[in-house]
């Protein structure tokens, strides 16, 4: 397809904009005579294709998707779609179309309902699509749904309710969300579901293709807890390791009201140690530790956890939004920075309002100089994890347990660990009086009875 005619696709679409008249607009294009999308040859060719690239770097830059791809990807759906209509369309689909793209989605993201219980035209039509694709299974699902036109050549015209179809497909994936391990409510499908405090005009197709791509693409790491420790496996190639060791003013820093932190690196992440005064407590600061991990890929975030997470963890509960918040942060030199800001995007808590912190000299005993009283405020979630990982066989997992002078003896099986590797961090964490065998990538706890016998364990 030439360049002009993808220009004609995307006009028919509305996919960058919801009216044609914002389109021709920009262009500076007459919906009719001769300055028009229709006319061909010449100087309107070219103007053509010049406005096409110029749409393929604005849908880069604003939505991180690559245009040319979208409609690729688009002419095979609606191929397939029209292929296997016989079982994707008509009434009795329209009416239950939720339930039946939530049968695509077990199929293809969770593999957990038997395709041979589907009837043929649907099996073949889920084996055709690519389950690895996100931006293809994101395509399928808002077409289906009718968020998306079912023809590329539609004559549909402007985008119209585009706040209801947000809206239709937001509902989809909340029920499919519940499916996920780690959150009460994922962060992609929080973004969605913050697009609809938007106006009218900023609720575009392209967008919702782009957030529906990020959902599933969520949903495909979050479906299982393999899956959510093969991911982080790929997140630590993507994880930064700035020097960060020392101290950090707040913006607000002041004699009166302290407001600094102290950084640690720790084996998987940075400890920020938070100090600050409350309630103009004269030689008393209040302490505040969080967990911090930054990242670079499509993005710059770091995703800060509270302390109160561990509950999660070792009481297999998960995150709400209040456990955790994702932030994009910017650093003014990647090896050694002396500033650095931050920005939500999901989640935004009280317990963390910081925009910037900017590096001292000062050390903690000079900060807390005059100091005679500190206060841990998050003193109930203290732990401690000991690494102490003796060997991995095919058949269990030995930790050894120094307090007690035992190996605590793991079934691979019983409890889903193939995955398991020597770099993983496995050991002992012992919160106040209770103690857990813990295989943190693998979100795994296996709290150790009272009275501790000694010997080797079998669990």
């Amino acid at each position: 397809m030439l360049a002009e005619d993808k220009l004609g696709v995307v006009y028919k679409l509305r996919l960058l904009y919801n009216s044609g008249e914002e389109l021709l607009k920009l262009i500076e294009m007459n919906g009719r005579g001769n300055n028009s999308l229709s006319r061909k040859g010449g100087k309107s060719d070219f103007l053509k294709r010049a406005v096409f690239h110029e749409l393929v770097y604005k849908c880069s830059e604003e939505n991180g998707l690559d245009l040319e791809t979208i409609l690729d990807e688009y002419a095979i759906v609606t191929g397939l779609i029209e292929k296997y209509r016989s079982a994707m369309a008509g009434k009795a689909w329209r009416k239950n179309a939720m339930a039946h793209c939530g049968r695509l989605m077990e199929m293809l993201v969770f593999n957990g309902e038997s395709k041979a219980d589907a009837p043929v035209e649907l099996r073949r039509f889920c084996d055709s699509l690519d389950a690895e694709n996100t931006l293809q299974l994101a395509l399928a699902v808002l077409i289906l749904l009718e968020a998306l036109p079912r023809k590329m050549s539609t004559r549909q015209g402007d985008a119209r309710n585009m706040r209801t179809k947000y809206e239709q497909v937001a509902e989809f994936f909340e029920k499919l969300c519940e499916r996920n391990v780690l959150y009460e409510r994922i962060p992609r499908l929080y973004l969605l579901q913050q697009a609809l405090e938007d106006n009218e005009k900023a609720l575009t197709r392209i967008r919702l293709i782009r957030l529906t791509c990020d959902v599933i693409g969520n949903l495909s790491i979050l479906a299982t807890t393999d899956q959510v420790a093969l991911n982080g496996r790929w997140e630590e190639w993507n994880q930064l390791w700035p020097d960060l060791a020392g101290c950090w003013l707040g913006e607000n820093h002041s004699q009166k009201t302290p407001d600094f932190w102290e950084v640690e690196e720790l084996r998987n992440g940075y400890r920020f140690i938070h100090y600050l005064r409350k309630n103009g407590e004269e030689g008393i600061l209040h302490q505040q530790h969080f967990t911090f991990t930054f990242h670079q890929n499509t993005e710059s975030y770091v995703c800060i956890l509270h302390p109160k997470s561990i509950d999660c963890w070792l009481n297999g509960k998960k995150l709400d939004e209040e456990d955790v918040t994702y932030q994009y942060f910017t650093l003014d030199n990647l090896e050694h920075p002396k500033e650095i800001f931050f920005d939500p995007f999901i989640y935004e808590v009280a317990w963390f309002q910081t925009k910037k912190l900017k590096r001292t000299e000062l050390g903690l005993a000079e900060l807390t100089k005059g100091i005679y009283k500190i206060i841990d405020d998050f003193e109930e979630y203290a732990y401690q994890f000991e690494l102490c990982l003796e060997a991995i066989t095919p058949q269990y997992i030995y930790i050894k347990d120094s307090l007690l002078g035992v190996s605590h003896c793991v079934s691979v099986e019983k409890y889903g660990l193939e995955n398991c590797t020597l770099g993983d961090a496995i050991g002992i964490i012992t919160r106040g009086q209770k103690r857990y065998l813990a295989f943190d990538n693998q979100m795994v706890y296996i709290e150790l009875e009272q009275p501790w016998p000694t010997g080797n364990r079998m669990k």
